[in-house]
């Protein structure tokens, strides 16, 4: 008897072992139902991400125009609906903005241009993180509203000689017409070196990209991205929500919690050609990716 306890004892522990708090890489059970983020309105929060992007690496000239781009948008859209201050923890994951009226507020004060974007936020930061090797001359018609910000926008500091590199890793890349992620993974990785595109190595900072699937053009395309950060025992994710939408920070234990935000929001498509949407981290498969479990797709499945 007492034999018996003593290998259950061990069984437990070996179960606790495996699925307790560990390594904050780790795989958990369940998708997050929660979500702690901040959209930078005070100087505390602001400053505490600042000191998080210069340790990482980035040069501080880049994280004063994005911190300098934050205080602009927000004078032009007001704070109405934003974070009060510091970090905010909602039940569910989609913080609620009121996007006509940020729409409406911005065209009033900037009326001839927009602002930037998720892709040109992040470029912005990590664009010395980057490196593309090979010009590039490929197609790029899915990035008309990257560009007209890139000519346009005051809250752009790309410079110009810089536009190739950009559309070399934001341009569509063709790819067959399978649901299969691994095979458009592959595809991805062995389009971005043909292009000559590769990532510094640095374990504090890197770009995580949400991969679409166009069945109907063949390609795929990043749709959305951010800079991740990882900081002490937690990770930031750094995005811009869409043009005249907020700059936002979230706050994640693993980097599967990330998956699960960005899942979330982005595989909600059903009975379609297309395959799902994927997340990678640099050029490869973000750790933990597993699809969205409140996708009607995956729940008739079970």
């Amino acid at each position: 008897m007492k034999s018996k306890k003593a290998l259950l004892i061990i069984c437990i522990s070996c179960i606790l072992l495996i699925t307790g708090c560990g390594d904050k890489g780790e795989v958990i059970d369940k998708p997050i139902k929660q979500l702690t983020y901040s959209n930078l309105t005070d100087r505390a929060s602001q400053n505490e991400l600042t000191t998080a992007l210069i340790d990482a690496n980035i040069p501080k000239k880049y994280v004063d125009n994005f911190i300098a781009n934050v205080v602009s948008f927000q004078k032009t859209v007001g704070k109405e609906r934003l974070t009060k201050g510091g970090y905010e923890t909602i039940d569910g994951l989609e913080p609620t903005y009121d996007e006509v009226s940020m729409i409406d507020s911005w065209k009033l004060l900037q009326p001839d241009v927009q602002d930037v974007n998720c892709r040109l936020t992040a470029f912005e930061l990590l664009q010395d993180e980057i490196v593309v090797k090979k010009s590039y001359t490929g197609e790029s018609f899915e990035l008309f509203m990257d560009a007209d910000s890139f000519e346009n926008s005051p809250q752009c500091s790309i410079n110009s000689s810089d536009w190739p590199d950009f559309s070399a890793l934001f341009g569509s890349i063709p790819t067959e017409n399978t649901k299969d992620i691994q095979k458009h993974l592959a595809v991805l990785q062995k389009s971005w070196k043909e292009r000559e595109i590769s990532f510094k190595d640095n374990d504090k900072i890197s770009l995580v990209s949400v991969v679409f699937h166009a069945a109907e053009d063949k390609i795929l395309f990043i749709g959305h991205c951010g800079v991740l950060i990882r900081k002490d025992d937690e990770f930031l994710f750094v995005e811009k929500v869409s043009f005249q939408m907020p700059y936002q920070v979230d706050k994640f234990k693993s980097k599967q919690e990330l998956n699960d935000y960005l899942m979330h929001k982005y595989d909600v498509s059903y009975n379609q050609p297309s395959a799902k949407p994927f997340i990678i981290e640099n050029d490869q498969l973000i750790e933990g990716y597993r699809s969205n479990p409140d996708n009607p797709a995956d729940r008739t499945t079970e």
